[in-house]
């Protein structure tokens, strides 16, 4: 915590209490909950070839706790980190990376086509669970349970949306002298989704697979930003966005692999700051 403090105090001194955005670098750094529509999963590999039709799927938020604050832990939960400059005094250009969790629902039933046969199902979930081979079949809009058994399917090292970003900062309210704004953000940006997926199908062998280009998303976002003091800021933003996952890596370094749609709704809160690099320039200039 004292870490934190010394560092915001170093970014409040180098502010000098610029009066613009213009030419201003800028970042943020906060947490996000997420919300997905109904999606279908298709997977592929050795003896399979199958589609789960409508699956619900949910985010893995951390319980409130120090994890937030911990400076070893707090990139753990869902979050946010951004990073831009400003071209002018309302339009700037940002990149950053949108840290969400997707965990499919265990528990449901959905609508299953396609095909599993034997060769699919390795010996070590044969010898540990031989109940996995009722799921051996083919399947033509069949409804099946999806039970931790029969698939585990996850992004929760991350379904890590690296996003460049249009934005635009409207000044709504000036008050007290500038000290205080409330500002109207908006933003539209597209980028590669790199997952880390968490995998496992039929009591078989867990795969925890590396981080992994899989595909593309784009996304809008709206949202409030209080600014103090023209150098710091919060910021809560509502997002909504389309990702396409059409190589999704389901065991590391093999053949298997899937594909996938995904729109989603977001919301996230920040705290962020504005350097004045031009002032930092000028200082390393005088020295």
């Amino acid at each position: 915590m004292k870490n934190l403090f010394s560092l915001l105090a170093l970014l409040f001194a180098l502010q000098g209490f610029a009066q613009h955005r213009d030419q201003k670098i800028y970042f943020l750094w906060g947490y996000n909950r997420s919300w997905y529509n109904k999606s279908d999963i298709h997977l592929k590999g050795e003896g399979y070839d199958f589609t789960i039709h409508d699956a619900i799927a949910d985010d893995m938020p951390e319980e409130l706790s120090w994890v937030y604050l911990d400076p070893g832990k707090f990139s753990i939960p869902q979050f946010n980190f951004r990073a831009g400059y400003y071209i002018n005094e309302n339009w700037s250009i940002s990149a950053g990376w949108d840290h969400m969790k997707y965990v499919m629902r265990n528990g449901q039933t959905a609508k299953i086509s396609g095909y599993i046969h034997r060769e699919a199902i390795d010996e070590t979930a044969m010898s540990t669970n031989p109940q996995v081979i009722r799921y051996v079949g083919e399947y033509d809009d069949d409804d099946v349970l999806l039970s931790r058994e029969f698939l585990k399917y996850e992004h929760t090292d991350g379904l890590n949306f690296v996003r460049v970003a249009l934005e635009r900062t409207t000044e709504v309210a000036n008050l007290y002298d500038g000290k205080f704004n409330i500002c109207w953000q908006n933003a539209v940006g597209t980028g590669p989704v790199l997952p880390w997926t968490d995998f496992r199908m039929l009591s078989g062998k867990r795969w925890k697979n590396r981080l992994h280009f899989s595909g593309w998303g784009v996304g809008v976002q709206t949202g409030v930003r209080l600014e103090f003091l023209k150098s710091f800021y919060l910021q809560s933003m509502v997002s909504a966005g389309y990702i396409n996952l059409f190589d999704v890596e389901q065991k590391m370094h093999e053949s298997d692999t899937g594909d996938q749609e995904i729109s989603y709704v977001s919301w996230d809160v920040v705290a962020g700051a504005y350097i004045n690099w031009k002032r930092i320039l000028k200082r390393e200039r005088a020295n």
